[in-house]
């Protein structure tokens, strides 16, 4: 049953269904053109898989991305974070493995899961967000909540349909 209901994502992720064909707009505008809309479109169509299959909202994933590397997809941190969601192979080996943070299917399934971990663990997302920075104070998740999203371009899901779009965990 998830495998159908991840499929379902994927599926209505891929022939463009018009709840999701804002958010790439959104993405341009934000970085002033320099994101491509091929690319656009392929980030926004993974933040939705990835987060969804991890039962996360999207929109965090979009504001983490727009802090973390105002989504330039080869970007590398003076600590050596890399990738959109800058992830850090040291503090993630199990998952990172030789896999290649470039990728953004992989950079984004990797911080999803990081987030949705930190989330388990520290039982709600502005902890999990403290965590996924390693601070001990709330800059970085004001910063990450401070992305503004309430352009029309931006997420134009109804609850009820976002709900209904939400898939099992693995």
């Amino acid at each position: 049953m998830q495998f159908i209901r991840l499929m379902l994502v994927f599926l209505m992720i891929l022939i463009g269904n018009p709840a999701f064909a804002t958010t790439p707009h959104w993405i341009i505008k934000h970085t002033k053109g320099r994101v491509s809309q091929d690319l656009a479109v392929k980030i926004s169509r993974n933040i939705y898989l990835y987060a969804l299959s991890r039962d996360l909202d999207p929109s965090t994933i979009f504001q983490i991305i727009s802090v973390e590397s105002g989504y330039r997809q080869k970007v590398v941190s003076s600590k050596n974070a890399r990738g959109l969601m800058q992830i850090m192979k040291r503090w993630h080996p199990e998952k990172v493995k030789k896999r290649n943070l470039f990728v953004i299917e992989t950079n984004i399934e990797i911080g999803a899961w990081v987030l949705d971990e930190y989330i388990q663990k520290y039982g709600s997302e502005r902890e999990a967000l403290r965590a996924y920075y390693g601070s001990k104070d709330y800059r970085y998740v004001d910063k990450v909540y401070s992305v503004d999203l309430s352009d029309p371009d931006y997420l134009l899901v109804p609850d009820e349909q976002f709900s209904e779009l939400k898939v099992q965990k693995n």
